[in-house]
């Protein structure tokens, strides 16, 4: 058996995420699909904290939510359905709107030649302003630390 390392979940802003580029997935039954933000970095697992300004249950047939989580720079769209166990269990008891944590995949669609990024939480969590500021603070660090070395190169 192959030993899973789970990838690094960067701290981004919604503005970064929505000007990224999907990177080519390479072959193999489990290749990463990752993301490119503007910066260069590769990623596919975030980890982000905003205000949750809208939920919605849009599933038929099960359980399937809808989310904006709103962060300084705008907004994510977030979706969290069965294959998400513990985010599952955890959105039904978080009101709107509230303060969340999040670690997420990065999933994408394309639409007219456009891509469009959204999130799919492994984890939810209700937290508050004090932990949304800080995480506000420390985004902004390393969104400038990837900024500057970007720049350097």
């Amino acid at each position: 058996m192959t030993n899973y390392i789970r990838e690094v979940a960067y701290r981004v802003f919604s503005d970064e995420l929505r000007e990224s580029t999907v990177v080519p997935r390479e072959e193999g039954e489990y290749a990463v699909q990752y993301t490119r933000l503007p910066t260069g970095h590769n990623v596919n697992r975030l980890f982000v904290v905003g205000a949750l300004i809208d939920k919605e249950d849009i599933g038929q047939d099960s359980e399937y939510w809808k989310l904006t989580v709103s962060d300084p720079k705008g907004s994510f769209k977030a979706y969290i359905g069965t294959y998400q166990d513990n985010a599952l269990a955890a959105i039904e008891h978080i009101d709107v709107p509230s303060f969340v944590a999040m670690t997420c995949k990065i999933k994408s669609n394309e639409y007219d030649g456009k891509t469009y990024f959204n999130l799919a939480p492994e984890s939810i969590n209700e937290v508050d302003s004090k932990t949304y500021d800080l995480w506000c603070a420390e985004t902004e660090r390393l969104t400038k630390e990837r900024q500057d070395v970007k720049s350097n190169n």
